[in-house]
């Protein structure tokens, strides 16, 4: 007994050896592949392993590295002989039949454009699929050229360029390692767009993911540090008082100052109050200069307790500019001996500054809080700015909260919010972009965003309204998104425009719906895999768009064009036929068939069946059947397809089944088909069954004939 095993790239075979045979020493397993042979010996105490009736099991490998040498295939022709102690002659060889299948046909859905066609694909569950492959041709079936064939390669999603208006046949497969002949190939019609879609090229567009924000840790608290100052006194109690003039020896500026101080402290509780004030002329600028500083301190057996207030008012002016500014810094902390263990920080900024050709001013609040790792922070910027080219109004506000969380890392909530208007010599342009952020588990752990983006903008010869909405939710790198985009536009080129889609990308997987009106001109598209219209209150559709096809419970057409149909139960008050426009398919069956050893039989033969409109047309055959050699062992047979066309029956196809062993114990069912294209007005078929020793070590057995079927596709020429 021998067989074939398939691991992925590799050939296996396995055989056995009946201890009751005589002694042999060696076996023989002879390989021909595509353009040359693999010759492997196996010694006979070489075995894998010993059955419980002592048959003994040898195995085999052809590489895929050697068939690859030796000429790549899937369908290698394995001979096996053996090798006597003592001999030298080899016996006769064992053909052992090998077929290592092609992945199965892939699902694949589509979607025409006007000069495209975007396929995408299912990877098969194959252990050696390396890719897909496909032709596009005007005949069906599709010449398998250079020219047809459109792509051949691993992408899922693929866009193949097609001419506009125009009838296609595309057969695709998925291929393995070995290559791309005697693959499951599948056929579809198709028809490109005769006019460009507005939306179909948008809808299919990618989707970017919206990543969840990152945390930024506020400076607010690094701001404060320069706030909180403890003197080294342990007991004091000082007042002093500080004013005068003097000339800076360095710059010869005048300087006018007055300080402040007032410290008090005693068994580890510390209370200060300082002012430092300056006014500062030179030859060119004028600065006045205030900083007001309070702390205070307690110690405890859980620590420090501090609190500072600090107040810096700054005013200068100079031959090119003047700038007002105050900083306000608040905060609290308690620092143990590990470190600062609980803090938190309010910083208030304002700026306001000109120069001869520039206005500006600068607002920055900022909170945060913190313990430990975990803080939670607010900031708000606002800046406006005009200038010799442009207006503009800023204001950036950003609250985030982390957590970290002994079971799942960092947690993290951010809320984001920007928003600029700009005014210039010719355009105008307002924009917002708001982003909701949630995180568990950093960067590899589950996440989810909600970004608002809107824009309008006014030039001189155009303008534009666009309001996108992107809702994100995923984990690691896997994401599914829904965008909603809204667009009106209007120019002096392009005239107006409206654009309003909801598209959803689910792991690159894209479908969506949109609407779309280009100067007076609209469109309303859908991408989805299946797409439905019920009446309220009804859960079962009345109409149904479901992989390429149109499904409809019932229709009322007053006029209706088919290129190509097939009616199961039609009812015609009037028909009318162009002459020469009759295409006709034909389907038969037939029972089961007994036929006897070495006798020839036709278990099936029809009469004469009408090819397309009964004048001249072509038929494809296809004829389909079960050998049963389950009435006997090491059983073959021959099938015979005969067709006539009005000259007689003649011997169109032939094919044998069976099996050759040398063990003397198969049994088996195996499934046959036969198919011959034939011209004419009319042809018969029959099938012709001969049971005989037809393969090597098979006998003449009786066999039966089951499950037998004869399709007939003819179309006029």
């Amino acid at each position: 007994m021998a067989y074939v095993d398939f691991t992925g790239h590799d050939v296996v075979v396995w055989f056995e050896e009946n201890p009751a045979n005589e002694q042999e020493w060696a076996y023989r397993v002879r390989y021909e592949c595509a353009n040359e042979q693999v010759v492997h010996y196996v010694i006979h105490n070489q075995q894998q392993s010993t059955k419980p009736d002592e048959m003994r099991v040898y195995k085999d490998v052809l590489t895929f590295e050697e068939n690859r040498a030796a000429g790549l295939t899937r369908a290698p022709k394995i001979y096996l002989s053996t090798q006597l102690a003592g001999q030298d002659d080899w016996s006769d060889e064992l053909l052992i039949e090998a077929l290592n299948p092609a992945p199965p046909v892939p699902p694949l859905s589509y979607m025409n454009g006007y000069d495209f066609v975007q396929f995408d694909f299912t990877k098969p569950k194959d252990n050696d699929w390396a890719g897909f492959v496909l032709w596009a041709d005007t005949v069906n079936p599709p010449r398998k050229t250079d020219a047809t064939k459109r792509y051949e390669g691993p992408n899922n999603s693929v866009q193949v360029s097609l001419a506009p208006g125009t009838h296609y046949y595309v057969t695709y497969a998925a291929y393995d390692a070995f290559g791309t002949d005697i693959l499951n190939e599948n056929t579809i019609p198709l028809m490109t767009m005769t006019k460009e879609s507005l939306l179909l090229p948008v809808l299919n567009k990618p989707i970017e993911a919206v990543k969840a924000l990152a945390f930024e840790q506020s400076d607010a608290l690094t701001k404060l540090n320069k706030a909180y100052s403890v003197k080294a006194e342990r007991d004091v109690l000082r007042a002093e008082e500080r004013l005068g003039t003097r000339i800076d020896d360095k710059t010869g500026e005048l300087v006018a100052y007055f300080s402040r101080e007032l410290t008090a402290a005693k068994n580890g509780i510390y209370a200060d109050l300082t002012v430092e004030q300056e006014a500062r002329i030179s030859e060119d600028a004028a600065i006045v200069r205030s900083v007001e500083t309070l702390n205070t301190a307690v110690e405890t057996d859980r620590g420090t307790f501090q609190a500072a207030l600090q107040t810096e008012r700054t005013a200068r002016s100079t031959r090119d500019e003047a700038l007002a500014q105050e900083i306000v810094l608040l905060g609290a902390k308690l620092t143990t001996d590990t470190g600062t263990a609980v803090e938190t920080a309010i910083v208030e900024e304002r700026t306001a500054r000109v120069t001869a050709d520039e206005a500006l001013t600068l607002r920055l609040d900022q909170q945060a809080s913190k313990i430990g790792q975990n803080e939670a922070n607010f900031s708000d910027q606002i800046k406006t700015l005009v200038d010799a080219d442009s207006s503009l109004s800023t204001r950036i506000t950003n609250q985030q909260a982390q957590w970290e969380s002994f079971t799942n890392g960092k947690v993290t909530a951010i809320d984001r919010s920007i928003r600029e208007v700009i005014a210039d010599g010719d355009t105008a342009l307002g924009q917002r972009i708001d982003t909701l952020s949630a995180q568990v588990g950093g960067a590899d752990g589950w996440q989810a965003a909600l970004q608002e983006e809107r824009r309008v903008r006014a030039e001189q010869d155009g303008s534009l309204s666009q309001q996108i909405v992107n809702a994100t939710a995923g984990y690691g790198n896997r994401f599914v998104a829904i965008e909603q985009n809204i667009g009106a536009q209007a120019n002096a080129i392009g005239g107006l425009n409206a654009q309003y889609t909801i598209r959803i990308n689910n792991e690159g997987r894209i479908a969506g719906f949109g609407l779309a009106s280009n100067n007076g001109v609209s469109e309303f598209a859908v991408a989805a895999d299946r797409f439905l219209v019920a009446a309220p209150g009804y859960a079962e559709p009345v109409f149904e768009i479901v992989g390429g096809q149109v499904r409809m419970r019932q229709a009322i057409v007053d006029r209706l064009t088919v290129d190509q149909g097939q009616i199961r139960n039609l009812q015609v008050d009037t028909l009318q036929i162009r002459g020469g426009a009759v295409t006709i398919m034909h389907v038969l069956t037939a029972g089961d068939t007994y036929v006897a050893a070495n006798t020839a039989v036709n278990v099936f033969e029809t009469g004469w069946l009408t090819i397309g409109d009964g004048v001249f047309g072509t038929a494809k055959v296809d004829v389909e059947f079960t050998l049963d050699g389950t009435l006997a062992y090491d059983t073959a047979c021959r099938f015979f397809l005969f067709v006539d066309t009005g000259g007689g029956f003649y011997q169109a196809k032939s094919k044998t089944l069976g099996v050759s062993t040398s063990n003397g114990n198969t049994y088996f069912r195996m499934d046959g088909s036969l198919s011959h294209i034939v011209d004419g007005a009319a042809v018969r078929v029959a099938l012709r069954a001969n049971p005989a020793a037809w393969l090597p070590n098979s006998v003449a057995r009786n066999v039966w004939v089951r499950d037998i079927g004869i399709t007939i596709d003819g179309a006029k020429r």
